[in-house]
């Protein structure tokens, strides 16, 4: 009976904690591909282009770079809207493969496979996914060609990697030779997320790739303090000693 009454308290904790975890896992993959089944995102929107940031290259990657109509790139190259539509395309055997699920995301076949090289610029992307409003954990596992900045709700959570001369991809990652790996916590999470990506192209091939998985650290209400869980400690143990009093003066009492 003691066992028990210890016990069944505990257990009430322990199921409430894990009612408020859960596990989101998003990803890249085209609006004219299926979605992967493990995956809570929408497929990526493309956006549209621009040949330079606005400013300098940090300024990209504090959100300064914004799109200018008049030079967004569509796959006829003449200036207009964006076409919206993207597709997966095939790593071939320069970029390192897609991560999990994931697959390399462009707006047109341009990658080692397809042939189609595209201007020098900034391309950007978009998807959106839902959660419980809580805060997160976050592993983010990101590729590109070259490179990529990743942003959560409007704030970077991977900034671009440093570019350079090896006729392949990036120096620094994200890149496409290897798979750089984020792990980051305290991520606010809502009904309404938005990942945004943007692709920073030099060397004639363009793709992104990335997943992260957000892993719920319970509801944005505050957890209890040190001092209410010892009240509640004590209280369990009193209750426990009582019953355990009382158990023992009616094993005694005379039949």
């Amino acid at each position: 009976m003691i066992l028990k009454v210890a016990i069944f308290p505990a257990v009430l904790m322990v199921l409430a904690a894990s009612a408020s975890a859960g596990t989101i896992t998003v990803g890249s993959y085209g609006s004219t591909n299926s979605t992967p089944a493990d995956y809570a995102n929408t497929g990526l929107t493309y956006l549209g282009y621009n040949s330079t940031a606005a400013g300098t290259a940090s300024n990209a990657a504090a959100l300064t770079y914004k799109l200018t109509s008049g030079a967004q790139y569509k796959l006829s190259g003449a200036a207009g809207a964006p076409t919206g539509a993207t597709e997966d395309i095939s790593a071939g055997s320069v970029w390192l493969k897609p991560y999990g699920s994931s697959s390399y995301v462009s707006f047109t076949e341009s990658g080692p496979t397809g042939g189609v090289t595209v201007p020098n610029g900034y391309y950007e992307y978009q998807t959106t996914f839902s959660a419980a409003a809580g805060t997160y954990n976050a592993t983010i596992e990101a590729e590109a060609d070259d490179t990529e900045e990743i942003l959560l709700n409007g704030k970077v959570l991977v900034p671009f990697g440093a570019l350079g001369g090896d006729g392949k991809c990036a120096d620094k990652k994200p890149n496409c030779t290897v798979l750089d790996t984020i792990w980051l916590n305290g991520i606010s999470l809502s009904s309404s997320d938005k990942l945004t990506i943007i692709d920073e192209q030099t060397v004639s091939d363009a793709g992104i790739d990335f997943q992260a998985t957000f892993t719920s650290c319970g509801p944005t209400a505050p957890a209890p303090e040190p001092s209410s869980l010892l009240l509640l400690g004590t209280g369990l143990l009193g209750m426990a000693f009582a019953l355990f009093r009382k158990n023992k003066t009616t094993s005694l009492a005379p039949r």
